[in-house]
């Protein structure tokens, strides 16, 4: 029996092969736009290439949830993230791992709960840090080749 997201209903979102930027193949979005609209940022603009399916119900093994593939979870408004704290307590209670990719510092309000995710070494944050000083700019990036 697959269990269902809380009364949120947020899209869970399934890709056809794991994607490994993540490390996971399940992903759960709030938003359908990032509102933090990065000019370097092409996840959202090419997201119909990426085999998206959309569904309302988690994967019934216990896998790892990405959270925000198309846009930030953590919104800039605070207001707006209650429903993250939500979420992150039914994937707990559910036994998933979580993966989140963030700019924001609002993540603070959910620590207590990551901690206890990451005591079943079930959680993994990245933060993508962002800076208009071209020195420490060039010291955080890799350039592509």
């Amino acid at each position: 029996m697959q269990k269902k997201v809380a009364a949120l209903s947020p899209a869970v979102i399934g890709l056809g092969k794991i994607d490994h930027w993540y490390w996971t193949k399940y992903f759960i979005d709030i938003y359908r736009e990032c509102p933090y609209l990065c000019s370097y940022c092409n996840t959202a603009r090419n997201y119909r290439e990426k085999g998206l399916r959309f569904s309302y119900e988690l994967p019934e093994r216990n896998q790892t949830i990405g959270l925000g593939l198309l846009s930030d979870i953590y919104h800039p408004d605070p207001s707006m993230n209650k429903n993250v704290t939500d979420i992150l307590k039914v994937l707990y209670r559910g036994g998933y791992a979580v993966t989140i990719q963030t700019k924001s510092d609002a993540l603070l309000q959910d620590i207590e709960l990551l901690k206890k995710f990451a005591l079943k070494d079930r959680a993994r944050v990245t933060f993508t840090i962002l800076t208009n000083d071209g020195l420490l700019s060039s010291r955080l990036e890799v350039p592509v080749s």
